[in-house]
């Protein structure tokens, strides 16, 4: 009976004390159970290094696709017969030989030019050879260069080829020869009427009224290809 009593007086004191305080008492059970964490499943080489995403395999580093992702602006890892799109034009790596003579195509115009880390202009494209590998194996020819479209600086004047010539200031001027000399290659000029006057890269002569300045020379041994890149300024 006592006991019976006192749990009465205890549920009444609880509904006192629940009733006094006007609030609602919430009682909130915490999941401390944590969610299972998926271990990452490691990729496994296959033995190929065909994708980007095989460059993260030590196997792949040096690999032809994974050494193209890591050129640099304007750089270009070409094998043979490949192609690439540079400034509008279609760059195209023809072959390369034991002596280290590179063919390489511009939209159809072909020239031969060596690993020299000069720049050269093939049709419209600076392209300068940094590296090249051979190979008696076709398929291993490799070359890797620097490209893009040529702009000529101010008061630049580009002369296609012996022969070629353009009309600055009113003047006639005409590149009759590019010539190569050491140290500096040189050129002849017709100039107005002034005849077949050499003029060295690098430096000036005033002529007609022009200031002409040589700033490349480029003799190819054959008139068609020989080329050269002058600085014209009213004297």
């Amino acid at each position: 009976m006592k006991k019976a009593l006192t749990i009465i007086a205890i549920a009444l004191l609880l509904v006192l004390l629940a009733a006094g305080c006007g609030k609602k008492v919430e009682i909130k059970i915490e999941d401390t159970q944590k969610p299972a964490v998926e271990t990452p499943v490691k990729p496994v080489f296959d033995g190929k290094c065909d994708t980007s995403e095989d460059c993260e395999f030590s196997e792949c580093k040096e690999s032809f696709p994974c050494r193209k992702l890591a050129l640099n602006k304007d750089e270009y890892l070409l094998q043979k017969d490949m192609s690439e799109k540079i400034g509008g034009k279609t760059l195209t790596f023809v072959n390369l030989d034991s002596g280290g003579k590179i063919s390489l195509k511009v939209d159809g115009i072909t020239r031969v030019v060596e690993t020299t880390k000069f720049k050269e202009i093939i049709n419209g494209l600076e392209v300068t050879v940094l590296e090249s590998k051979y190979s008696t194996n076709s398929d291993e020819l490799e070359i890797k260069i620097l490209s893009k479209p040529y702009v000529p600086g101010p008061d630049e004047y580009f002369f296609e080829k012996e022969g070629s010539e353009k009309i600055i200031e009113s003047v006639r001027l005409r590149l009759s020869r590019v010539e190569k000399s050491s140290p500096n290659n040189f050129v002849r000029l017709d100039v107005g009427d002034t005849l077949n006057q050499k003029v060295i890269q690098g430096q000036t002569k005033t002529l007609e009224g022009l200031s002409i300045t040589v700033v490349e020379a480029h003799p190819r041994g054959t008139p068609t290809e020989s080329y050269a890149i002058l600085k014209v300024t009213k004297a």
